[in-house]
């Protein structure tokens, strides 16, 4: 399913949010995915634009499938959160 959403870049840094380690909850029942996802700071003004490309991607892949994004901030997210590949693309290691 996060394959699904690879392509969905932070559109300040340029990294996906998969390797940023923004998904932070997933949830599959009866026909319904749910995902809450977080963004960089909880000022972040791109959060709902995040959630719209992120519920467009998943209901390309998974036709006919109920698709719910929200995006929430508890844990808050912190660099530790990365992949070594989202460090290394930000010049971070």
């Amino acid at each position: 399913m996060l394959e699904a959403i690879a392509g969905v870049e932070d559109p300040e840094l340029g990294v996906g949010i998969v390797d940023l380690g923004l998904v932070r909850e997933v949830t599959f029942s009866a026909g319904r995915l749910s995902l809450r996802i977080a963004t960089t700071s909880a000022v972040c003004p791109f959060g709902a634009e995040l959630a719209r490309q992120v519920r467009d991607a998943l209901q390309a892949h998974f036709h006919g499938v109920s698709v719910d994004v929200s995006v929430g901030y508890d844990p808050t997210w912190s660099p530790a959160d990365m992949t070594t590949s989202a460090r290394q693309k930000l010049g971070w290691l």
